[in-house]
């Protein structure tokens, strides 16, 4: 079986979801296991991250149920309002999904990977 995808994270944020496997959409037939379908390895909701100082959450998922001709979907969300430090960050906050500060469509597990460090990296203010 395949490891999860590896990231440099720094400091500051949460990964509340990772289920990007480092594997490529187009291999996935080639794998030996007991997963079937293409949506075992590539579905909607895949990795979620929030940073704890802005809020901002990254969100990555497949764009077509269970079809490898989509692609990755990557959103960066901006919180509604502002953060209160007595609210649980992981659960209490709400984004505007109608307006998302970063969208893109990627086509490899490696461009999501680039996209995440990057994303993590200036949301943090790191280097």
């Amino acid at each position: 079986m395949r490891e999860l995808i590896s990231l440099r994270i720094p400091a500051g944020w949460y990964i509340k979801k990772n289920q990007i496997l480092d594997i490529e959409p187009f291999e996935w037939k080639s794998l030996d296991s007991s997963k079937k379908d293409f949506s075992d390895y590539f579905d909607d909701e895949m990795f979620i991250a929030v940073h704890r100082a802005t809020g901002m959450q990254i969100e990555v998922g497949w764009s077509k149920w269970n079809d490898p001709k989509g692609c990755f979907i990557l959103l960066l969300l901006e919180p509604l309002g502002r953060i209160d430090p007595k609210i649980d960050f992981v659960s209490g906050l709400e984004y505007d999904w109608e307006h998302p500060r970063l969208e893109k469509d990627l086509q490899s597990t490696k461009e999501v990977v680039l996209e995440i460090n990057q994303i993590m990296k200036e949301v943090s203010g790191c280097c």
